[in-house]
């Protein structure tokens, strides 16, 4: 996962990070990465968020085609059906706006689609892909 934020700061985020509960834990968090550089798991060596180089499409697989999500999309789609019509030998990127106003606008997307006629959280946009993912691959 990779986050960038309003300020254009990239940071990766490792699949095994634990991220804080309470928003003061966390904002401390990011405010020491943003100092340090990086975070390193407790009790370990490895480097669970680490700021990165612009510009995020460098660390992108060749063969990935890379999918916006916005509400304003003419291109209304089920997630499930949209997935399942992709090829096993295509790598996807979903990028996904977490911020209160305004859109994605991004010239490396190769598709902007929406998936509900309404605004929807980041977390259930996640939730949606990734629901639909375990689906085309038969995770229970």
């Amino acid at each position: 996962v990779y986050v960038r934020t309003e300020k254009g700061v990239l940071f990766e985020v490792k699949p095994h990070v634990r991220i804080p509960r309470t928003y003061k834990r966390f904002s401390g968090i990011i405010l020491q990465l943003i100092q340090k550089l990086n975070i390193t798991a407790v009790g370990k060596c490895e480097k669970v968020l680490r700021v990165i180089k612009n510009p995020v499409t460098n660390y992108f697989h060749v063969n990935s085609r890379k999918i916006g999500f916005s509400n304003s999309s003419d291109k209304l789609v089920k997630m499930r059906k949209y997935i399942d019509v992709v090829g096993d030998d295509v790598n996807l990127v979903f990028v996904v706006g977490a911020m209160v106003h305004g859109k994605i606008e991004l010239d490396y997307i190769d598709d902007f689609i929406a998936i509900s006629g309404y605004p929807l959280s980041a977390a259930m946009c996640i939730a949606r892909i990734t629901e639909a993912l375990a689906d085309k691959w038969s995770i229970l």
